[in-house]
């Protein structure tokens, strides 16, 4: 990854798309001023108060869902709107489905 987005000119606004919220520090030492992910569900079964049970992310809940920041670069995790498949229970509980829409424009 770090060898692609150093081709692209530092002044750029770069978007990076990726299943996981796990790379973000290496995403904002590269610059990216975006970074979309998903993956946690906002826990897909969640508690009132507490939220994700279980997030699967090398962080744990702290990306569990939302916007963050680190530096420059803004991190959005996405709850989406599907369930774990396998062997796992087809199931959400107090983690709403969620389609997001940004809008990506120039201050120039």
């Amino acid at each position: 990854m770090h060898a692609a987005l150093s081709r692209i000119p530092r002044d750029e606004f770069k978007i990076f798309l990726f299943h996981y919220p796990d790379c973000l520090e290496e995403m904002a030492q590269n610059n990216v001023d975006l970074y979309l992910a998903g993956h946690t569900h906002g826990g897909q079964v969640a508690m009132p108060f507490y939220g994700a049970l279980m997030t699967v992310s090398a962080f744990g809940k702290k990306y569990e869902h939302g916007l963050h920041k680190m530096g420059e670069t803004y991190l959005y995790v996405n709850r989406g709107i599907g369930m774990e498949g396998g062997r796992a229970p087809r199931v959400r509980f107090c983690a709403r489905p969620e389609v997001t829409l940004f809008e990506v424009f120039s201050s120039r």
